[in-house]
């Protein structure tokens, strides 16, 4: 009862030196499920809960759906100018955070989940493997963002990615997560887990969050500290629990035969380089031309 007065959306003052904002509760939350192609998802998240000005919508998860890419869109080619993969969405939250002592709104994380596809079919796909889960990997971010150009002439990438390359070794299949960085602005950081659910299908977790202050990364974190944020985002993706089907842990078992190294994505991935585009298969990636898919 206490932190619901102590951390009131009202602001009536400004806060003096570092501010340490409170988000939703981790720890009152609930395991919810999603039906995927090859399995059961687990995972915990805060409910929704935005900053009421923004009235950010919110995506609910169905209860009893089996979510698959059978009705997928294709991406827009306002973001996604290759329009190369097609998506599902599955579920979306939001929450906001509040400073101490009516000092107000410090900022947000954002939170979506998304199955992915090809938009061409291919029937040579096997995501399962690492080697190919790294591709698909490189060639989806790259379609969204690598395209994103700050400086036309000097062809600067408004992002760079990926930073902080890390796989995820507590699923029975491969998965990492991985930050895309900011360049030139300081607005929000943005981290992906992504990992396949089908041989030819990927299930994307897209977290984004940022302090409602101004100034570079440095600057912002000095006024407010980042940490309950970031930490919100550690233990939703620490709670992920993914439960194959009996045919799909047959398809596993196969690919991790077959693979003489570890059954995970490398440990290190070198930057992609950025600004360029890809071709229509969504895998390929092409040199950078502005006017490509105009």
């Amino acid at each position: 009862m206490l932190d619901i007065l102590k951390y009131s959306p009202l602001e009536l003052r400004k806060h003096q030196g570092q501010c340490t904002p409170q988000g939703p509760s981790f720890e009152r939350t609930r395991v919810a499920q999603v039906l995927l192609p090859g399995g059961t998802l687990q995972f915990r998240a805060p409910r929704h809960a935005p900053k009421r000005e923004f009235r950010t919508e919110q995506i609910s998860l169905v209860p009893g759906r089996s979510y698959d890419l059978s009705c997928a869109m294709r991406c827009s080619d306002l973001w996604m100018p290759s329009r190369s993969w097609k998506f599902e969405s599955i579920c979306s939250r939001s929450w906001a955070f509040y400073g101490p002592w009516f000092t107000g709104y410090k900022g947000n994380v954002d939170f979506s989940m998304e199955l992915l596809g090809t938009s061409k079919e291919n029937p040579d796909i096997n995501f399962l493997y690492p080697a190919a889960l790294e591709t698909a990997v490189q060639g989806y971010i790259t379609a969204y963002s690598g395209h994103e150009v700050y400086d036309e002439r000097k062809q600067t990438p408004y992002l760079r990615a990926p930073v902080e390359w890390t796989p995820i070794t507590t699923l029975p299949l491969p998965a990492v997560q991985f930050n895309v960085e900011e360049i030139t602005a300081y607005s929000r950081h943005i981290r992906y887990v992504i990992f396949p659910v089908a041989q030819d299908t990927l299930v994307a977790l897209y977290f984004a969050y940022g302090q409602a202050c101004v100034g570079d990364w440095a600057e912002k974190d000095a006024k407010i500290n980042p940490a309950p944020f970031r930490q919100l985002v550690e233990n939703i993706i620490a709670s992920i629990r993914f439960t194959p089907t009996t045919e799909f842990q047959r398809e596993i078992d196969e690919a991790k035969a077959a693979c003489h190294a570890e059954y995970t994505v490398p440990r290190h991935c070198q930057p992609f380089h950025w600004p360029a585009d890809v071709d229509k298969d969504g895998l390929t990636l092409l040199e950078y031309k502005p006017d490509r898919y105009k």
